[in-house]
């Protein structure tokens, strides 16, 4: 089993370029020091499930900034409005 998600990765990894590349990079650095990751446990099958539809998106281009969706969100709940 550990050797099929190793392939997994491998393969998920190898195809990333770019920005993506560089953003799991960070986030696997983050992950390996982190002394634990708190919230394995805590996680239910329908919040994996919600990650891995949400990171399926992100690599079919679908995701949007950060930025992109504060400014959304200021423009649609500023007291102006």
């Amino acid at each position: 089993m550990d050797s099929k998600i190793k392939l997994e990765l491998f393969r998920k990894i190898d195809s990333l370029h770019g920005e993506k590349l560089e953003r799991l990079y960070g986030i696997f650095l983050n992950f390996l020091n982190e002394e634990s990751t708190k919230y394995d446990d805590e996680l239910t099958a329908e919040a994996i499930n919600s990650i891995q539809v949400g990171l399926s998106q992100l690599e079919r281009g679908e995701g949007k900034a950060h930025s992109d969706v504060m400014n959304e969100f200021r423009k649609k709940y500023s007291k102006g409005n």
